[in-house]
């Protein structure tokens, strides 16, 4: 990164690094690293929200959510069923590399006994021996027994994480900036400060977008908290309807997670106006009005 903009952006770090973090900034300055973000996804995803707060139809949550997508059909689609590996649905194949990405190592290896390794090696293998029958379903009995046994053992398997959190966006973001040269040596404990405020402006973005999912269905994006032990906690959910037999049913994940809680960093009118689950207030909640960052950092209604 070179030039005028170069200058103008390390103004911009300066600025926050005196505790003096404008949103106006922080957007400017996660629209300058869109292209500069050394494969860093969260800070490419959050800059690409910026440029575009319409559908979504690519990037990091885009693939998560589509992989939860297929975990979930094949769940439902598959229940009091045994698979057949000579018939198996024509997206198992999502189902098998999200299972292997997502799944704990221990889950992993007790239900397939591979490690997580050799289960992408061996998945690879499989796949490339994956036939198409003429009503659209694959066949995989040209795989192996061992083959076999790592399918049918994450066939099924949902682990529901989310995409990114806020730790890992700072962090992401901090390494980027330091890359382009934008954060220096020995300034990082004082960009600290702007952790938060990076969170929230991410938790205002993704409030109400819309992700496109793989049968062109709409996942709709929602800001809201969590209700644990702890407190209530600042996310983002994804949710989307089934189809088939369970269109009734709607499938819900969190995709962005937080330690900050709502009470320190939403205004009144913001909490009193959140939808609670069941309606039962202490449950998780959500808001499906417009949300905006205010000039003292927390969220708020956006009105006229």
């Amino acid at each position: 990164m070179r030039g005028a903009k170069n200058a103008d952006n390390r103004i911009r770090v300066q600025r926050m690094l005196a505790g003096r973090c404008r949103e106006d900034d922080l957007k400017r300055l996660m629209l300058s690293l869109r292209q500069r973000s050394y494969g860093c996804q969260i800070v490419k995803d959050i800059a690409d929200l910026i440029a575009h707060e319409d559908e979504r139809d690519q990037g990091l949550i885009v693939d998560t959510i589509s992989q939860m997508y297929f975990c979930f059909k094949l769940f439902y689609e598959s229940r009091n069923q045994k698979f057949d590996v000579g018939r198996l649905p024509n997206y198992f194949e999502n189902c098998v590399y999200a299972a292997i990405q997502n799944a704990p190592s221990s889950l992993l290896k007790k239900n397939t006994g591979f490690k997580r390794g050799a289960a992408y090696r061996t998945a690879k293998s499989a796949c490339l021996k994956f036939n198409t029958n003429a009503d659209g379903t694959i066949d995989a009995s040209d795989c192996t027994a061992e083959e076999r046994r790592l399918l049918l053992g994450v066939a099924g398997v949902i682990v529901v994480r989310p995409v990114y959190d806020g730790a890992k966006l700072f962090k992401q973001v901090t390494e980027v900036l330091t890359k382009n040269k934008l954060l220096h040596v020995g300034e990082a404990s004082d960009f600290g400060q702007v952790s938060a405020c990076l969170s929230l402006m991410a938790l205002s973005l993704l409030n109400r977008a819309n992700i496109v999912m793989p049968d062109d269905s709409i996942a709709e994006l929602s800001c809201g908290f969590s209700s644990d032990a702890d407190g209530q906690t600042l996310e983002v959910n994804a949710s989307w309807p089934a189809d088939g037999k369970l269109a009734n049913l709607r499938f819900s994940v969190c995709i962005f997670q937080t330690n900050l809680y709502a009470g320190d960093h939403c205004e009144p009118d913001l909490l009193a106006a959140a939808q609670y689950s069941n309606d039962i207030p202490g449950n998780p909640g959500s808001w499906s009005e417009p949300i905006e960052v205010g000039e003292d950092w927390k969220l708020r209604l956006m009105t006229v």
